[in-house]
């Protein structure tokens, strides 16, 4: 619609490496996460929580702070994806 042309001008980048991102035209450069490495994590720490809150009797002041955790991706480069043609643009 504004005349941009992928990746000429833009490069854009998905996330998931769903199967449509290999099909598209120009094929989709994707962050690509191990979803059942994310899951198997997730439902861990939520047991630790539940647990944690069971045994303090649901007093939320033992709880301890928030988790931040990065979790290990790959970056699928495709055909959606190139250097800058006109870097100081």
């Amino acid at each position: 619609e504004v005349g941009l042309r992928v990746p000429r001008d833009l490069s854009v980048i998905g996330f998931d490496d769903i199967e449509f991102a290999s099909h598209a035209s120009p094929a989709l450069t994707t962050v690509r996460v191990n979803k059942e490495f994310m899951g198997r994590y997730a439902v861990r720490r939520l047991w630790e929580r539940v647990g944690l809150q069971v045994r303090s009797m649901g007093i939320r002041e033992d709880m301890p702070p928030p988790i931040c955790h990065i979790l290990p991706v790959s970056l699928i480069v495709r055909e959606s994806c190139c250097p800058p043609q006109n870097p100081t643009r």
